[in-house]
């Protein structure tokens, strides 16, 4: 499942997040998000290195993949708990724009081109 359908669903089911909130504690709904959000960030993150033609170090990466999942599980956590000014969709493409625009230049940045084979 694509990064935007995973948040749409999880935004269009935010009384059933609600009620799983009020009757299982914080931290394991959290780990519930974190589980599923964590392996769709890694795939985007080795995507977006295949893309770019870069390298980057596994510790990094996993790294970066934790990064961007805390702060996603984080913000759905806190929006269906007390939900935002802005209507989903704008939580949305707000979400989706930080990863459009930072994930590819930190990755450019941190990562190591790849050299293109020689040729005989």
């Amino acid at each position: 499942m694509s990064t935007g359908k995973h948040f749409i669903t999880i935004l269009k089911n935010k009384n059933m997040i609600n009620s799983a909130l009020d009757s299982v504690r914080y931290e394991e709904i959290k780990s519930f998000f974190y589980d599923d959000l964590f392996s769709v960030m890694y795939g985007v993150i080795e995507q977006g290195e295949e893309n770019l033609k870069v390298k980057i170090d596994r510790q990094f990466k996993d790294f970066l993949a934790a990064f961007y999942t805390e702060a996603s599980a984080g913000l759905l956590m806190e929006w269906a708990k007390n939900p935002m000014t802005r209507e989903k969709e704008t939580v949305l493409q707000n979400l989706l724009a930080i990863y459009k625009i930072s994930l590819p230049a930190v990755l450019s940045a941190k990562g190591i081109k790849e050299q293109p084979l020689p040729r005989s």
